[in-house]
């Protein structure tokens, strides 16, 4: 994978977690148990586990940080980057590393 589709990848985590939390308000909403929403909310959080697993195995602990910051809590690079005091240009490189490196493993 390029560094374009892994970005895309890794961000799915966020959508998946969002689009469970609709479904389940839906489900909530509406009173019904629909087996195929079930479904769909179980589908998604396994692809969110999946792309938590990849980054929490990167070996890197700068880089792995920082994926989590950005990708599963949904961190600014300038918020990521004034909590670890750094430059967000800085964090930029070493996300940018972050992501080259897990896309070489995903392939």
């Amino acid at each position: 994978m390029n560094i374009a589709e892994t970005k895309k990848y890794l961000e799915n985590y966020r959508r998946n977690m969002a689009r469970v939390a609709r479904l389940k308000n839906d489900i909530q909403l509406f009173s019904v148990s629909a087996p195929i929403l079930q479904k769909e909310i179980e589908e998604c959080i396994k692809n969110s586990n999946m792309i938590e697993g990849i980054i929490i195995s990167h070996t890197n602990n700068c880089q792995r940080e920082i994926m989590l910051r950005k990708y599963v809590y949904g961190q600014t690079l300038e918020k990521i980057a004034e909590d670890l005091n750094y430059s967000p240009r800085h964090i930029q490189r070493i996300l940018n590393a972050a992501v080259s490196a897990v896309g070489a493993t995903i392939n």
